[in-house]
């Protein structure tokens, strides 16, 4: 995925991965510590997966039906905000 920042654009791999249970309608996002639950808000040409953290912080997943993403990240870490966002492409799994 492409990277920008306050630093400028640059080139890092990030993989993040979801899962929707379509009975309970709930989503959740794989991470290091294992699986968080997310909201997930689906329109009419995209959806999106909406990470609420414990600081006042959001992270958010936008994702097109032809599979184009933009991850945007959002934090406050030891009172210093921490700003990033990435474009790449998801691809299903099964």
């Amino acid at each position: 995925m492409e990277t920008t920042s306050l630093e400028g654009l640059g080139r890092e791999r990030m993989v993040l991965q979801f899962t929707v249970d379509t009975v309970s309608q709930r989503a959740f996002m794989e991470g290091n510590a294992g699986f968080v639950e997310v909201e997930i808000y689906v329109g009419d040409n995209a959806f999106t997966f909406i990470e609420k953290v414990g600081s006042g912080s959001t992270m958010t997943t936008t994702v097109t039906e032809d599979g184009l993403a933009v991850h945007s990240r959002n934090t406050v870490i030891l009172g210093e905000l921490v700003a990033g966002q990435h474009f790449g492409r998801c691809v299903p799994t099964q």
